[in-house]
This record gives C-alpha cells, structure tokens and sequence, in this order.
C-alpha cells in the first residue's frame, strides 16, 4: 500500500511540473526583494532563516 501511494505521489508531482509553462523569451531570476523581506520580518522575530532554494521570479529577456 506504500508503494502504491508513493508511485501515485510522485507521479502527481512530475505531471505538475510538466504542465508548467514558461513564456518565450524569459528565464528565471533569483528574486532579492523577496528575499530581503522575509530575512528583515524574520530577523524582526528573532528568526534565523537558511535559505535551501531562494525564491525565483519570471523575467523577460532583453528585447523581448
């Protein structure tokens, strides 16, 4: 029964970011203003934050 709820998880999961489209032109983008409110909040509570994956934006490329 395990597996079987593991196999329907994962599968889940790859067909939703398959589905995830990304507009021409564009790349991602590390998203600093994001990032500077959140460790600004959590140093506000005494909150240390580790960032594991930093939040990513959409950009459009130069010209497009």
């Amino acid at each position: 029964m395990k597996r079987i709820s593991l196999a329907i998880v994962t599968s889940l999961g790859l067909a939703g970011c398959a589905a995830l489209q990304m507009p021409a032109g564009s790349s991602f983008e590390t998203d600093y203003a994001k990032v500077q409110v959140i460790d600004h909040v959590a140093r506000d509570r005494g909150v240390t934050v580790v960032w594991i994956n930093m939040p990513q934006k959409v950009v459009k490329a130069a010209g497009s």
